[in-house]
C-alpha cells in the first residue's frame, strides 16, 4: 500500500490533482472495515487518511474473507472502470467523426456554392 501512496502523491504533484481527489483513490483501494472506520474519522487530508488506516490496521486485524470480499470488490470496480473507459473512447471517437464529417461536408458545400 506504501508504494501505490507514494505513486499516486507523485501523480497528483505531476498533473495537479486536488488532495481529497487522492483520498477518494486510496479510500478504494482500502478493505470495506478499514474504509468504513476511515471515512467515519473524515480525514482533512491524505497524512491523516493514512494514519486512521494504519491505526485501524493495527486494532482491527483484517480476517481472510474481509481480504476476499475487498479484493472482489477492487476487481469488480477495475472492470466497471475498464467498460466506462471503453464506453467513453467509442463514444468521444463517434463524435469525433460525426464533427469531422460535418466539417468536411460544410467546406465541400462551401466550395461547391462560391465555384
Amino acid at each position: 500500500m506504501t508504494d501505490y501512496v507514494a505513486h499516486m502523491q507523485q501523480l497528483s504533484k505531476s498533473i495537479e490533482i486536488h488532495d481529497k481527489i487522492i483520498g477518494f483513490a486510496l479510500l478504494n483501494r482500502l478493505c470495506l472495515t478499514i474504509a468504513n472506520y476511515v471515512t467515519q474519522k473524515q480525514p482533512k487530508d491524505t497524512t491523516e487518511l493514512l494514519e486512521a488506516a494504519r491505526f485501524t490496521e493495527l486494532t482491527n486485524p483484517v480476517s481472510e474473507a474481509d481480504s476476499t470480499v475487498s479484493a472482489l470488490q477492487y476487481e469488480i470496480r477495475t472492470a466497471v472502470g475498464l467498460a466506462i473507459n471503453h464506453h467513453w473512447s467509442i463514444s468521444l471517437a463517434r463524435a469525433a467523426r460525426t464533427h469531422i464529417t460535418q466539417t468536411i461536408s460544410q467546406d465541400v458545400f462551401t466550395n461547391c456554392q462560391y465555384n
